[in-house]
């Protein structure tokens, strides 16, 4: 995963905003991604192994990749996000000094 955060760290332009999506490392993830969408035959609705529940990530591990390749918390593009995005705890990521 660091080198997935630092390619894109690389090729976002200054100032760009970095936004990711992905499931949360839980117990939670666990039961409804891993075994119920693709483990229990009667509610399977996705191929086998799909998704790797180990591969999933916790929000405080890519927080720490994004600040170790460089990117900076944006207050301001979080809160907006948040705003747009009500339901969704959301952070934001990008190039340059925090604002």
């Amino acid at each position: 995963m660091p080198k997935v955060i630092g390619e894109i760290y690389r090729v976002t332009k200054p100032g760009g905003i970095f936004f990711f999506d992905t499931l949360n490392r839980t117990f939670l993830s666990k039961l409804v991604a891993i075994k119920i969408w693709q483990e229990w035959k009667s509610t399977a609705f996705m191929p086998p192994r799909l998704h790797v529940w180990k591969m999933f990530i916790r929000p405080e591990e890519l927080k720490e990749l994004l600040v170790q390749s460089g990117f900076a918390r944006s207050r301001k593009h979080a809160e907006l996000a948040s705003g747009v995005l009500c339901t969704l705890a959301v952070d934001v990521y990008w190039l340059g000094p925090v604002v």
